[in-house]
């Protein structure tokens, strides 16, 4: 077991042996469904350690928060990016009006 990260996303790697990638798969999709919990399963070997990128979509998923909000505050602006975000989730904004008002 490895923890690959903590707060604010805990990130845990565990290795295991004896069953099958597709049969660890669905034996844990249903558990980490009840519990809230992402699970990825990737069989082992040379080209798994070789990859070390994830890329995904993390606002309000992974974490609670919106990555745009977080560099915001970092800038002094968040109160104003906050107000777009809310606009856009209420449906006033598209996409890429939202985009361009909240890092304009």
């Amino acid at each position: 077991i490895f923890r690959l990260a903590k707060y604010p996303v805990t990130a845990v790697e565990f290795a295991v042996s004896g069953t099958g990638t597709e049969e660890l798969r669905t034996a844990l999709a249903t558990e980490a469904a009840e519990i809230g919990v992402d699970v990825a399963v990737v069989s082992a070997g040379l080209s798994r350690r070789a990859q070390r990128l994830v890329v995904m979509d993390v606002d309000s998923t992974l974490i609670q928060d919106e990555v745009i909000e977080l560099f915001a505050a970092h800038a002094g602006c968040e109160d104003e990016v906050a107000e777009v975000t809310e606009r856009a989730m209420r449906g006033e904004l598209d996409f890429e009006q939202s985009l361009h008002a909240r890092v304009a």
